[in-house]
């Protein structure tokens, strides 16, 4: 029931409490380049929760999760792509199943409406 900037909010302040509290005994220098890369980080990091936060409040979670699971996908692809990564029969079956599932549950839900 809260709105999108509170949710936002409340898991940036934990997220950057906590952080810090962890990762001020391993901190290291960045170099310029460095700087750059983490600021377009946090720029897609934070466009990406709000929209994902904004997403909830305004559809039905099982309306949305199904497309979450992309991510595998998505992944997939990537490490397949650009790490030269292979993916293992029992992951691509086990990801098939989850994907399956969350696409049963939204047609699911349609069917109840």
């Amino acid at each position: 029931k809260d709105k999108t900037a509170t949710s936002f909010f409340w898991t940036g302040v934990t997220g950057s409490i906590a952080m810090t509290a962890t990762g001020i005994w391993f901190w290291e220098p960045m170099i310029a380049t460095d700087w750059l890369i983490m600021g377009c980080l946090c720029i897609t990091g934070v466009t990406g929760h709000w929209l994902l936060i904004r997403c909830y409040e305004v559809a039905e979670a099982s309306a949305v999760q199904p497309f979450a699971y992309l991510q595998l996908v998505f992944a997939s692809i990537i490490g397949i792509s650009v790490f030269g990564e292979d993916v293992r029969i029992n992951v691509a079956i086990g990801a098939a199943l989850i994907v399956a599932a969350g696409l049963f549950t939204f047609w699911r839900e349609r069917q109840k409406s």
